[in-house]
């Protein structure tokens, strides 16, 4: 709890101490604490207070006081809850409010069952050291023309002239432009010569596209922009292992993973330990360079566990799912044969169908006249004078008012029986889901998908912030030479 004031630190503590001794959940006390909630954010002028609110309105309406009573019950557990307090505070005084408070609070003897399976986590500790502490460098011939050296931590090769963006995507477009040309010229003569003309411009398409990494150029121009935007952006570019060393790339890897953590998402794809599921690879070289084998264990059984979890509740989903459409099943086949009824009526209307028949004549009759021009039986006069005698026949006809009349008749028809067919589907599916108690059962999983994002995110938060900065067991350079 960061804060100076004493006053409304003990006002937090006070409140914290009034949910963690299990609050009223009363019907009268849900609705109360409800109102009062949208009042505080209406009264607040945010930025983003329509988002906010609209978010907020569609959380407080899902959940009835039964549900939060069951939610409370299951995952809320004050008994096993931590609490740290930081800030320019009487740490005495702080320590006989703290006792005051939650000394009654007794720990459970048995660990919590709706905390079973969740990876008890040792904190592996060390003392930190100095970022700027001295590194060994790997080089011995730092000065060599056969190297370059990129802030004194990136050590290459010096790159040949096809290596370098520059020349290297000179050399494609150039080719590109000449295979080109060599095309052009030799395609209507000889084309297959201008097919073999076409390789070298392939050859050109890959010089001038790709990224070049064997440059030190390209390298330092990557590295600034992984160094501002952090590892997750260098990994996710494939490039952190040559553009951030082992000592940058855990330095980062931890302080994004809990100092700089996102601590109010609103999106699951905003959770760190949603990265960490589905963007990290914790058994890729990379991370074997950055982390300890124990840590790397850590995360992975904090990882498969979120899996397990996360999976359980997308089968729950599923299942629900599946249920509704069980019930669904014979008023889905009595919608399909109610538009398939509808669409056939719609087919055999004698209007429909009589004006089907006159474009089809009317595509044979011009078909009939070409066919004839093709054999050189017609000239291009007659063909005209034919074409024209023959649409303005056929446009007559399918502009009869009482043909055109049957078929609007039979279109709104269609339409109607359509509608209707879909409007009774969807009466049924309102009360089928009713019937299975469908959205709040729904509303259920989603509130538990999302507690369940939070408790794993929080866990992995935690266990990031108890690892060491500055380690100087990782070494703080990059060997690149082949």
């Amino acid at each position: 709890i960061p804060e100076e004031k004493q006053e409304e630190l003990i006002s937090t503590l006070h409140l914290i101490a009034q949910l963690s001794h299990k609050g009223s959940l009363s019907t009268f006390a849900v609705e109360q604490a409800r109102s009062e909630v949208k009042e505080m954010f209406e009264s607040q002028k945010a930025d983003e207070i329509e988002e906010t609110l609209e978010y907020l309105n569609a959380t407080l309406n899902t959940f009835t006081p039964k549900q939060l009573q069951n939610l409370y019950t299951e995952w809320y557990r004050p008994d096993i809850m931590e609490l740290t307090v930081t800030g320019a505070v009487d740490s005495q005084n702080l320590e006989e409010v703290l006792h005051q408070l939650f000394s009654d609070l007794k720990t459970p003897e048995m660990p919590s069952p709706y905390r079973e399976g969740i990876p008890l986590i040792e904190k592996h500790t060390v003392p930190t050291v100095n970022p700027e502490s001295d590194l060994t460098e790997p080089l011995s011939n730092v000065n060599s023309d056969e190297y370059v050296v990129i802030e004194g931590k990136i050590f290459m090769n010096t790159p040949s002239l096809m290596d370098t963006r520059f020349w290297g995507k000179a050399f494609g477009i150039i080719a590109i432009i000449l295979s080109l040309v060599v095309f052009t010229l030799t395609i209507w003569n000889t084309p297959p010569v201008a097919m073999v003309a076409l390789l070298p411009a392939a050859i050109g398409i890959f010089m001038a596209f790709q990224p070049y990494l064997n440059d030190p150029e390209v390298i330092r121009e990557k590295r600034a922009e992984d160094m501002q935007y952090g590892f997750k952006h260098a990994y996710v570019k494939g490039r952190s292992h040559l553009t951030l060393t082992p000592y940058e790339r855990r330095n980062m890897f931890i302080k994004e993973n809990s100092i700089q953590a996102n601590r109010n998402p609103r999106k699951f794809s905003e959770f760190c330990i949603a990265d960490l599921t589905d963007i990290f690879d914790i058994h890729d070289a990379v991370f074997a360079e950055m982390l300890y084998p124990h840590e790397l264990g850590d995360l992975h059984m904090v990882k498969e566990d979120f899996i397990l979890r996360r999976n359980n509740v997308s089968m729950a989903k599923k299942i629900l799912e599946q249920e509704l459409n069980i019930l669904l099943s014979p008023h889905q086949f009595l919608r399909d044969v109610a538009l398939d009824d509808a669409r056939a009526q719609y087919d055999e209307n004698p209007a429909v169908v009589l004006f089907r028949e006159l474009k089809e004549e009317w595509n044979r009759a011009v078909y009939a006249i070409w066919v004839e021009y093709d054999e050189g039986l017609l000239t291009a006069k007659e063909r005209e004078e034919y074409l024209q005698e023959v649409s303005e026949y056929y446009e007559a006809l399918l502009s009869d008012p009482e043909l055109l009349a049957g078929v609007e008749k039979a279109k709104d028809q269609l339409t109607h029986k359509q509608n209707v067919a879909l409007v009774d589907y969807e009466a049924k599916v309102i009360q089928c889901k009713l019937l299975i108690d469908y959205d709040n059962r729904m509303a259920e999983i989603e509130a538990g998908k999302w507690a369940l994002y939070c408790h794993h995110n929080l866990i992995f938060i935690d266990y990031m912030a108890s690892l060491p900065l500055g380690d100087p067991n990782f070494v703080d350079f990059i060997d690149l030479r082949r």
